[in-house]
């Protein structure tokens, strides 16, 4: 069965640290996999997969160390650098979502 994926683009996200070589690479679009409800209507998990490089490079998941995350309540735009797990974690829905505000 093909898996539901879709990509986004996310304002906060700059940068990606490689585990193997500790290279950092720019990137701003992540790839998840959503779950639907059985009738359909709704979304009701999510998680976090992968990230697209700027140069169109996949990296799954597995190969991630931290991101580099901007904060953008912040009026000077701070940058930190934050552990993979700890970012993948805003990607799991807490409950389920409509479909239509999920794609939009």
């Amino acid at each position: 069965m093909l898996k539901k994926l879709k990509c986004k683009k996310m304002n906060n996200l700059k940068a990606v640290r490689l585990k193997i070589n500790g290279c950092d690479f720019k990137c701003n679009t992540i790839v998840e996999n959503y779950r639907f409800s059985k009738d359909r209507k709704k979304i009701v998990s999510t998680k976090l997969k992968a990230f697209i490089l700027e140069d169109g490079d996949i990296f799954d998941i597995d190969n991630i160390e931290s991101v580099l995350w901007v904060d953008l309540s912040d009026k000077d735009k701070n940058e930190y650098w934050i552990d993979l797990p700890s970012y993948a974690e805003d990607f799991y829905l807490k409950k389920p979502i409509e479909v239509e505000t999920y794609f939009s």
